[in-house]
């Protein structure tokens, strides 16, 4: 954060204002907050840092915490990860967490792979336990976060293998704090749906939803997979105006 807020968290204060302004009074209900993980660098920093979030009224961070398939049981960073929730909490600015492989093959380049995943989010739980927030992936239908994104036939893979990642991790969590909300996907706004695309191998969000809801019904499940699903409605362009849409 320099002078101030970054650009991503002015966009993100301006999205919430706009809503803010068009929703009835009995509904406008909405938290502001930035994805930052500044709080992590050290105690010093993660309270200068929610002291400046407090002076301009952001009440909530999302902090990212990675997932290592080699070191399976290491949560990286842990003690100066505590401190930031510590500090969020003396400052009221509510922490969520976004766990997701630090490798884009971390998850289907073994059949155990998603079984450690979903065990290691239930220890980040149980070592955290005053977070309530966590969100699951990040961008599974982007192959800079999930590899493959596509079979060697060329029908879309990503979506459809994350959702029993999903599940498990649901099903990790809940056990471990039925209050938990479990957050989904993290879903990135734009995609190719080309998989022969030279570069940025992605799937479209609809797509990816559509994959992931084949997956679930395939599986017989019935209790849910997610409590609350995230989307990233970053711009095609800074200068684009609110409504701007994207290509697919």
């Amino acid at each position: 954060m320099r002078n101030g807020l970054s650009a991503a968290a002015r966009l993100t204060l301006v999205c919430a204002l706009g809503a803010l302004f068009l929703a009835p009074a009995a509904l406008a209900d909405i938290r502001v907050g930035v994805a930052d993980d500044h709080p992590k660098g050290s105690p010093e920093v993660a309270t200068s840092f929610y002291a400046a979030m407090k002076d301009v009224g952001l009440t909530e961070n999302r902090i990212t915490l990675l997932w290592d398939s080699a070191r399976p049981t290491t949560i990286d960073g842990q003690d100066n990860l505590a401190a930031a929730i510590q500090d969020a909490q003396a400052d009221g600015v509510k922490v969520t967490l976004d766990i997701y492989p630090s490798k884009a093959k971390s998850l289907t380049e073994s059949r155990v792979a998603p079984g450690k995943f979903a065990a290691f989010v239930a220890l980040v739980a149980r070592t955290f336990p005053t977070v309530k927030d966590f969100i699951i992936g990040n961008e599974p239908n982007k192959s800079r976060f999930w590899q493959p994104q596509f079979n060697a036939n060329h029908t879309r893979a990503a979506c459809g293998a994350y959702e029993p990642v999903l599940a498990a991790s649901y099903d990790a969590l809940k056990s471990v704090d039925r209050s938990i909300t479990v957050v989904g996907i993290g879903l990135g706004p734009r995609g190719t749906d080309n998989p022969l695309a030279p570069g940025n191998l992605s799937i479209s969000p609809v797509r990816c939803l559509a994959d992931m809801g084949r997956a679930y019904r395939s599986s017989k499940r019935t209790k849910p997979i997610m409590d609350a699903l995230s989307y990233h409605p970053y711009p095609n362009a800074s200068t684009d105006k609110l409504d701007t849409g994207y290509a697919w």
